[in-house]
């Protein structure tokens, strides 16, 4: 009989489940950032512009900490 190799050892199942669930929250609430654009354009009257510089900060935000995050 032989044994497969476990997926991760025991120690870091916890940390395994926390990271990943992390990303999980991470990409919903990034998703849903673009509904929500809509509904703050609505509540806060901002301009089609406006929201446009919002989307570009989120995305630009990216880009701009790839770099230090790259170099640590």
């Amino acid at each position: 009989m032989t044994n497969k190799p476990a997926f991760t050892e025991k120690k870091f199942i916890v940390t395994f489940v926390f990271v990943t669930s992390l990303f999980l929250m991470w990409g919903l609430l990034h998703s849903m950032s673009d509904v929500l654009n809509k509904h703050f354009q609505n509540v806060l009257n901002l301009s089609k512009s406006q929201s446009g510089l919002i989307q570009f900060s989120v995305f630009g935000a990216y880009f701009i900490m790839s770099i230090p995050a790259g170099y640590f």
